[in-house]
């Protein structure tokens, strides 16, 4: 059991914050498949019905999945006192009656009068839930697409209604890649929306690895500024990772649109990209993959998200370690030159610091400062030419931050600007001179 969860089991049920405590420690159980011995002490106040604190609907939906739990490791009389709990809490909630019906039959339990389950209904709060997040309806275009390659991955379907491994609800389809799709579904467990990403059936190892890695260190990462990853499982033979949905676009697609983007909102985007960062190396994590298509525009375009850290590495004084195997990872134009050294380099976050240092020259002057038309000849432009000035490609550019991207972009490692948080204190002084 890790550290974090041994601390959520410690919450109360008296305490402020029992009620985020209890769907945390609920949703980890059902990611492993099982409770612990723990667990279920946890829990056991609320089968016991000594609901505190909250509405009754929570308790109701807590105690209908505690029940679902239950059912599916086969504990039955768990079950059937998790779902009354649920029918007691909020009568007509979801199918709750329906199954004490059938478990009580099998288990020839009659400790309650069976009566005759009324016709499933959602209650109230799950209908508005649903009105809400249903409401965009599904790109034709893109729903054409996203079949065609579910059915690449031998899926029959995804259409809106199939739910994945008895928990995420298809709502719509997000967008698909040379690992899978990317659908909106409900997260029927919490009643929220997320992202899932589902990929092809016999995936090779590296790519299964990578997105175990995904989430992994990003469950480690509590920040603003950083997408949250939640489960990674299996669903009829594909592997999937669920994460925190977006509303918005990458800031790729916006350069693609505008090309270089006003001076002040650069820096202020700038800024929320390294303090993302720096937490994330405060937690041990290189990104080791910062480009436009990994950071997401959010809120309108005014704040920004760093999402995909599949290519991520843990790091720290006991971590350290080279990449020896003679294969790069990343995207080639955004590596900084001590990672194309023979022999690899250790990973350090001064290599997330050159590569948002490019992402920053890119949003300035709408390019990359690369002439190169091939990947061996970028990779000796990276080793070797000196990178240019922002303000060669846009005039008024200050000096000021000129000299800031020339400080994100020096080629010794140990000549740049030391980590996010120095990044930040310089990016504060440029933005507070522009206001």
């Amino acid at each position: 059991m890790d550290e974090r969860m041994a601390e959520l089991l410690k919450t109360a049920p008296d305490a402020p914050g029992y009620a985020e405590a209890v769907a945390q420690v609920l949703a980890g159980a059902w990611s492993t498949g099982e409770l612990t011995l723990e667990q279920h002490d946890f829990f056991r106040p609320m089968l016991d019905g000594h609901l505190r604190g909250g509405h009754r609907s929570t308790h109701a939906l807590t105690l209908y999945w505690l029940g679902r739990l239950y059912e599916r490791s086969a504990q039955t009389g768990r079950a059937l006192r998790a779902y009354r709990g649920a029918e007691g809490a909020s009568p007509g909630f979801e199918d709750a009656l329906e199954r004490v019906a059938r478990l009580a039959l099998s288990a020839g339990d009659h400790h309650k009068p069976l009566v005759t389950p009324p016709p499933r209904h959602r209650t109230s709060a799950s209908m508005e839930f649903d009105v809400k997040w249903r409401s965009r309806p599904p790109d034709p275009e893109l729903s054409k697409l996203v079949d065609k390659r579910a059915r690449k991955l031998g899926l029959k379907s995804v259409a809106p209604g199939t739910v994945i491994a008895d928990r995420y609800r298809v709502e719509a389809p997000l967008g698909r890649g040379g690992y899978g799709i990317v659908l909106r579904v409900t997260d029927l467990l919490a009643e929220e929306p997320l992202a899932l990403k589902l990929f092809r059936r016999g995936a090779n190892k590296r790519q299964q690895i990578r997105f175990k890695r995904e989430m992994k260190l990003t469950r480690r990462l509590f920040h603003p500024g950083i997408v949250r990853s939640y489960e990674f499982g299996v669903w009829q033979g594909l592997q999937f990772l669920t994460m925190e949905l977006l509303k918005g676009r990458d800031l790729a697609a916006e350069l693609a649109e505008y090309g270089a983007l006003p001076i002040g909102r650069t820096l202020q985007l700038t800024r929320q990209s390294f303090d993302a960062l720096h937490a994330a190396h405060q937690a041990g994590v290189i990104h080791r993959d910062v480009k436009p298509e990994n950071l997401f525009l959010v809120n309108e375009g005014r704040n920004i998200k760093v999402m995909d850290f599949g290519l991520s590495q843990s790091w720290g004084p006991d971590l350290l370690k080279a990449t020896k195997t003679g294969q790069l990872v990343g995207t080639p134009a955004y590596m900084a030159p001590e990672r194309l050294e023979e022999g690899g380099q250790v990973a350090t976050p001064s290599m997330d610091i050159w590569s948002m240092g490019l992402v920053l020259f890119q949003m300035l002057t709408g390019r990359l400062p690369w002439q190169a038309d091939n990947v061996p000849s970028l990779f000796n432009e990276i080793r070797l030419v000196e990178v240019p000035r922002a303000s060669d490609f846009r005039p008024t550019i200050s000096r000021a931050v000129d000299e800031f991207v020339a400080a994100t972009l020096r080629r010794r490692p140990e000549d740049r600007i030391a980590d996010g948080e120095n990044a930040m204190k310089w990016l504060d002084i440029l933005i507070d001179e522009l206001a």
